[in-house]
């Protein structure tokens, strides 16, 4: 393997290893459910669920993500800690219809875009549909359906490869909607609870580095937790060491050059042709060299919708 090369996990198969790996240690899951009340103890945490289970803990982790019950409970609304940055994305995995091999095929207007990436698999590739808007539109996060009723509302009467994700889109049962958003937050915990991942702090779709921010930082926090007999000490700890390199996470949209994938209007598009073209020169073994995707298939292909 190369020194610094990118390795591309599925959202699938990633959440599929953790769930066995937790599934092996016999650890107690509870499907269905939410925390509707969490009260500090002296020495502990009680929960209650929906479903009127009354337990009490020595900690409580909230590791619920970007729009955390755990976080709204304990600290405030979301609004109170969120930075929404405009754009909104869909991401989906499809049929690799055009036989691509670690190449990305993008297919823009000005506010939206349609992606398929490709790494290695040659049975499928990842697809996203990002639109941009100024408000943050208000959806149930927990109802796919009115995702799908809100992309497809968006995409419509737009031609490239956008009919075919569509389509995709229509059939799929696993996708992933959210907005690029990021939190934003002086503590990550309170008495005996504690926030990990995007409930602590999201450095927004835009950075690719949300799961891997998340299990750096619960790999952190289990480490503290396991070498202090002090619960609270453990997460000023985990706090200490995590929250710097978060904050270079999060920072990385301030130079980000995120129009090249989504530009917003026709002055960001023109923009990214001039870069293309340039990336349009670079040789097959440069890019090999660099370890760069292939992207030179980039760019409005009206033809490839069939």
């Amino acid at each position: 393997m190369k020194d610094n090369k990118d390795i591309e996990i599925p959202r699938g198969d990633l959440t599929h290893a953790l769930y066995k790996a937790v599934q092996e240690k016999n650890i107690k899951i509870i499907f269905n459910d939410s925390i509707k009340t969490i009260v500090a103890l002296n020495n502990g945490v009680e929960t209650e669920l929906e479903s009127g289970i009354k337990k009490q803990y020595d900690l409580v982790v909230g590791a619920d993500g970007i729009h955390s019950n755990t976080r709204k409970l304990t600290f405030g609304e979301e609004e109170n800690f969120t930075k929404y940055l405009g754009h909104c994305f869909t991401g989906f995995t499809m049929e690799n219809y055009l036989d691509m091999h670690k190449e990305a095929v993008i297919y823009s207007e000005a506010g939206r875009t349609a992606i398929m990436y490709a790494t290695e698999n040659k049975e499928s590739v990842h697809a996203f549909l990002v639109f941009s808007d100024e408000k943050e539109p208000f959806v149930n996060h927990r109802n796919i359906e009115e995702h799908k009723k809100l992309v497809k509302n968006k995409f419509k009467n737009i031609s490239g490869i956008v009919p075919k994700l569509l389509e995709a889109l229509d059939k799929s049962e696993e996708i992933f909607f959210d907005t690029t958003t990021q939190v934003i937050m002086d503590d990550w915990s309170k008495d005996n609870i504690v926030l990990t991942g995007d409930a602590a702090h999201a450095p927004s779709f835009l950075t690719g580095q949300g799961s891997s921010l998340a299990m750096i930082g619960s790999y952190i926090l289990a480490n503290e937790l396991k070498n202090n007999n002090n619960i609270n000490d453990a997460l000023s700890t985990y706090e200490k060491i995590m929250k710097p390199f978060a904050e270079i996470n999060q920072k990385a949209i301030e130079n980000e050059g995120s129009f090249i994938l989504y530009p917003k209007n026709e002055e960001e598009m023109e923009k990214r042709s001039v870069i293309l073209k340039q990336l349009e020169n670079m040789n097959k073994e440069d890019m090999e060299a660099h370890d760069m995707i292939d992207i030179t298939r980039v760019i409005e292909y009206p033809n490839l919708s069939n």
